[in-house]
């Protein structure tokens, strides 16, 4: 049995907006249902909270044990094709008990947060998107002589004129020790200023090693060079 993103994302349609709060729910509560047994109703009042979070209407006790429902009755598809429900009640005691199934989605979903975030999105939860590091000169690569991103918001692109910060990392060619250090760099209408003519200077992180290097503040292709 195996889970990835597309398979869950048709679960989650399988089992309606109010499931996939459930699914939200247990994955981050792997205490509740994986391998144990609990009481579903005992965690309407935590489901609804975790809607009203990310910004969706309060789905009410009756919504909420909809998709409880829907988690219990509904047949879902894995990657492989393995098909059958996420929970069973087999005593119709509103219980929590997580199929080998639904134990594997609902693990795959939790440590996944690429995919956690696709699913909040597919029933219009608010989500923080992690911020990925960028360079307006071709994209990061940790390849290069020197490593050089920044975090700064896109939008900086569009500016007449900003400042941002930029982390530059490489390694030393004496100890091998990682060499990592920030400094700012100022840009007019997307486009570094200086970046290929001015330089600036780092120590080596290693007490015992005696080396400062320069780099340019914006070329990541060219490598540091030991003062």
């Amino acid at each position: 049995m195996s889970w990835d993103k597309d398979s869950i994302l048709r679960a989650s349609d399988t089992v309606g907006d109010n499931g996939t709060l459930w699914l939200l729910f247990l994955a981050g509560n792997t205490d509740v249902g994986v391998g144990k047994t609990s009481n579903a109703e005992r965690h309407i009042g935590s489901v609804r909270t975790l809607a009203q979070d990310g910004g969706l209407s309060d789905p009410g006790h009756s919504g909420v044990m909809v998709g409880y429902s829907n988690i219990t009755r509904k047949i879902v598809t894995d990657a492989d094709g393995n098909g059958g429900p996420i929970n069973v009640d087999k005593k119709s005691n509103n219980l929590l008990q997580l199929t080998t199934l639904g134990k594997q989605l609902l693990t795959t979903l939790d440590r996944d947060e690429r995919i956690e975030l696709e699913v909040r999105k597919s029933i219009g939860m608010n989500v923080d998107v992690p911020t990925e590091p960028w360079w307006p000169h071709g994209d990061p690569d940790e390849s290069h002589p020197i490593y050089i991103r920044t975090f700064a918001d896109r939008s900086v692109l569009d500016e007449a004129e900003c400042e941002i910060e930029v982390i530059a990392s490489f390694q030393c060619e004496k100890c091998h020790t990682d060499i990592e250090h920030s400094y700012n760099v100022r840009m007019e209408s997307g486009t570094i200023v200086n970046g290929w003519s001015r330089t600036v200077p780092v120590d080596c992180e290693n007490p015992d090693c005696d080396l400062t290097y320069e780099h340019l503040v914006g070329d990541p292709f060219r490598g540091p060079t030991p003062e």
